[in-house]
């Protein structure tokens, strides 16, 4: 009878060692991607420095980026780009519009894409809600092409005249691979780089940078 009670309390305690080790294996951050691991990547998730000829534009810190927006939110692109002008002076009287049209000097053409929410930095968001990310038509072409399906990580500030939408900048958005890393749509900072953590490291970088 005492063998048999040395045994089960070996085992209960074997198998309370085993679910700890579960827990904090469970509980571990992820690794980074490691340099040969980004360099392979890239070939489907390329990085840009181009923008708009003629245009001078000077590359933030993730601080900085950071501190321009109001929150880091993780999305799925949920459809195709819709284009879209308004008026220049009110920032309202939204009309649709295709990629190539020429808009009247007194408005402003954009692009948007539908997405999901999955999470954000600051809880501004809701799991599952819809939004549109949307930036100034000029940088279309400067922009990533993504599909439906794809998921982004991109700084984002709320649309002063439409609820549902905000405005971004594909150089402060990053690409999402299926395991959860991400990887700068544009060429980081030497220093600087948040490309290779997955997205909760992302995001953790993000609100210590908030602080």
């Amino acid at each position: 009878m005492k063998r048999i009670n040395r045994i089960t309390t070996r085992t209960l305690f074997a198998a309370l060692l085993a679910v700890l080790l579960c827990a904090l294996t469970a509980c571990a951050p992820e690794a980074s991607l490691s340099k040969e691991e980004i360099e392979a990547l890239r070939e489907e998730y390329p990085d840009s420095a181009e923008h708009p000829p003629m245009m001078s534009m000077r590359d933030y810190t993730f601080a900085e980026r950071v501190s321009q927006n109001d929150t880091f939110v993780y999305v799925e692109i949920t459809g195709e780009p819709q284009f879209y002008s308004i008026d220049l002076r009110s920032g309202v009287d939204e009309k649709p519009m295709e990629k190539g049209e020429t808009v009247d000097s007194s408005r402003v053409a954009k692009f948007e894409y539908p997405a999901k929410v999955i999470r954000d930095t600051n809880g501004i968001f809701e799991g599952g809600e819809a939004i549109t990310i949307s930036s100034p038509l000029l940088f279309f072409d400067y922009t990533p092409s993504f599909q439906a399906g794809d998921r982004i990580v991109a700084g984002v500030m709320k649309d002063e005249y439409k609820e549902t939408r905000y405005q971004f900048s594909a150089r402060c958005a990053y690409y999402v691979t299926e395991d959860e890393h991400v990887l700068s749509c544009f060429k980081e900072l030497e220093g600087d780089e948040k490309t290779g953590l997955t997205v909760d490291g992302l995001f953790d970088e993000a609100r210590t940078a908030k602080k």
